[in-house]
């Protein structure tokens, strides 16, 4: 999924940051694997770009049913930033887990 559009971010104040204003182009891909015996795999990838910044996330997922409606999820969400704030690092993951209760 590929788009183009207008962003307004208010950066937080006790930032020397402006507030920034701009045409960004964003790009988004959505996989779903689903390997059997209530188990499946997820990649979410979003890209988003201008001249301020160019940011990517990718959250790789992989849920496992536990029992009935419940389901353990690892994931390992992936963060860089080209221009990151002052005192931030350009990347960054995150480790997940969590119980999920499905309602259906």
């Amino acid at each position: 999924m590929k788009a183009a559009g207008w962003r307004y971010a208010e950066v937080a104040e006790e930032t020397l940051a402006d507030d920034t204003d701009e045409v960004v182009g964003s790009f988004a891909s959505k996989f779903y694997y689903e390997l059997g015996n209530g188990m499946f795999l997820t990649n979410d990838t979003d890209i988003i770009t201008s001249d301020a910044d160019t940011s990517v996330t990718n959250d790789l997922g992989f849920n496992v049913s536990i029992s009935g409606p419940l389901a353990m999820r690892t994931s390992l969400l992936t963060e860089y930033h080209s221009d990151p704030l002052d005192g931030h690092k350009k990347t960054g993951n995150t480790l997940g887990v969590s119980l999920v209760y499905s309602f259906k």
